[in-house]
C-alpha cells in the first residue's frame, strides 16, 4: 500500500460520537438502535435510503437522523417526565 490507513481504536469512535437530539446517553442510543435493528430484521421498511448496508448501520443512521420515535419510561410503563413530577409519599 502506498498510503497506509491509520486504524482507529473502536473506543475512539464511540468517545467522539455526537448524540442526536433527544438522546441523553450513548447507552440509550445503543438501546434504541438495537430495538430498531430487530424491527428491520423482522421486515420493517428502512427509513433511510442508501447502498446495501447491515441492519445495525441502517438503524444507527435512522436514529441519528431522528427518524425513530421512542419514549423514555421508568420501567413500569410510566413516562419519565410525568414520573418525575409525581409526589412521593
Amino acid at each position: 500500500m502506498l498510503f497506509p490507513r491509520r486504524r482507529r481504536k473502536k473506543s475512539e469512535k464511540v468517545e467522539n460520537m455526537e448524540l442526536p437530539q433527544g438522546i441523553d446517553s450513548k447507552f440509550r442510543f445503543i438501546l434504541v438502535a438495537a430495538k430498531r435493528t430487530h424491527q428491520l430484521i423482522a421486515g420493517a421498511k428502512a427509513r433511510v435510503q442508501g447502498e446495501r448496508l447491515k441492519f445495525i448501520v441502517v438503524a444507527q443512521r435512522e436514529v441519528r437522523a431522528g427518524l425513530v420515535p421512542f419514549v423514555m419510561n421508568d420501567g413500569k410503563g410510566h413516562d419519565l417526565e410525568r414520573a418525575a413530577t409525581v409526589p412521593i409519599g
